[in-house]
């Protein structure tokens, strides 16, 4: 049987980071690279805790990537198509048959009702439910409720999820040890903060309106949305730069191949130096087009106090605030988040300007793969008419 080692690892998390990123339907609130991450980091609290070999644990890492990349392609099937893609990952990288069938059954055994056949897939089952009990369980239980109630119009009324939830909850039992001593006991603390939660609501319901009724309000899925937005442009923005210092890396070792050549060996390569020329320059223009897209461009603010008044000012880029003074920026910042509407029209702003700036970044990187991939038609059709000519 193949191993997966770190280098497959680090290949894994790059794959599956660009294809969630890509592909990845914008309302998977939850089931995001984020999601894979945080599995991944408790399958490994857990696996540590069940003494799993170096080999078993690389195994876990890897399934744990991609036992819900299948969201790309399907919502009910999203466990075959997460068999799917891994089994192709793991083809294109070379690895047998025994390898493949033994990630597809982990990541197959995730799928609810979870069935686990060995201590590698309980571990995989207990680490993507452990997230009722963990720090962050309420913020993990939002995100899984906007996303239920966007695929399924029967859980849009946030009771019926939290019951149904409560119920799964109950009716659920973690595999390992770790998960039966420690998490069973924070998860069932977790399902009764929600009961009890959800009852506060309900009371709250009965009672009289407000005499702010007519106040605008804002739901937890306004805050989601604006997280979702900034966590793919942050995402979007870390391809970009990828893509950007392969091509610096690639232009720049072929420039440095083309100068040493010519300056070396100047009267043997007479007969190429149109070609090799050629090169240099698409070479030398792809670089300059892929810098400008990494390039920083930050226009420093110098805002008054009026342009905080009418809200003018970005508080959440530092490009605006930089110059102001801090009981200046202070009062703006108190100002901002005593009104919502201002408060959220500030983030609206911000969320624009980042996705004007990722929108021109991308722009400049297509430019750049076309100048370079032009480049090498135009180079290779000069090279082999220079060789007719020569010949």
């Amino acid at each position: 049987m193949s191993i997966i080692d770190d280098h497959i690892l680090t290949e894994s998390e790059k794959f599956v980071s660009e294809l969630l990123a890509e592909k990845l339907p914008r309302n998977c609130f939850y089931h995001n690279f984020n999601h894979a991450l945080m599995v991944k980091k408790y399958a490994e609290i857990i696996g540590e805790n069940c003494n799993l070999t170096a080999e078993e644990m690389n195994i876990l890492r890897f399934c744990a990537l991609f036992h819900d990349v299948g969201f790309v392609n399907s919502f009910d099937q999203h466990v075959e198509e997460s068999v799917k893609i891994a089994s192709e990952f793991l083809i294109q990288q070379h690895f047998d048959t025994q390898t493949i069938h033994k990630v597809s059954e982990i990541i197959l055994a995730t799928q609810l009702p979870q069935s686990p056949k060995d201590k590698i897939a309980e571990i995989l089952c207990d680490a993507d439910l452990m997230y009722i009990a963990s720090e962050n369980c309420y913020e993990q239980f939002e995100l899984m409720y906007e996303e239920t109630k966007m695929r399924k119009d029967e859980f849009s009324n946030r009771t019926i999820f939290e019951l149904d939830s409560i119920r799964f909850f109950a009716e659920h039992s973690y595999f390992t040890d770790y998960g039966k001593t420690v998490l069973q006991p924070k998860k069932e603390d977790a399902s009764s903060r929600i009961l009890e939660r959800m009852k506060r609501r309900e009371l709250k319901r009965n009672k009289k309106e407000s005499p702010n009724k007519n106040k605008a309000s804002y739901s937890r899925g306004v805050e989601t949305l604006f997280r979702l937005t900034a966590r793919n442009q942050i995402n979007l923005n870390s391809i970009a730069d990828n893509k950007s210092n392969i091509l610096i890396s690639v232009n720049a070792i072929i420039i440095s191949i083309i100068i040493t050549m010519l300056v070396g060996n100047l009267g043997s390569v007479t007969n190429n130096i149109v070609p090799a020329i050629i090169f240099l320059v698409i070479s030398l223009i792809t670089i300059v087009l892929a810098i400008l897209s990494t390039r920083p461009n930050v226009k420093w603010g110098n805002h008054t106090a009026e342009d905080v008044k009418q809200n003018k000012v970005d508080l959440t880029f530092f490009g605006d605030f930089i110059n102001m003074d801090y009981d200046d920026y202070l009062k703006a910042v108190n100002l901002m988040i005593k009104n919502d509407e201002r408060l959220y029209s500030t983030m609206i702003r911000n969320q624009y300007s980042l996705g004007k700036i990722l929108a021109k970044k991308f722009r400049l990187i297509k430019i750049a793969y076309n100048v370079f991939m032009i480049g090498i038609i135009i180079t290779v059709v000069a090279f082999m008419i220079t060789f007719i000519m020569a010949n």
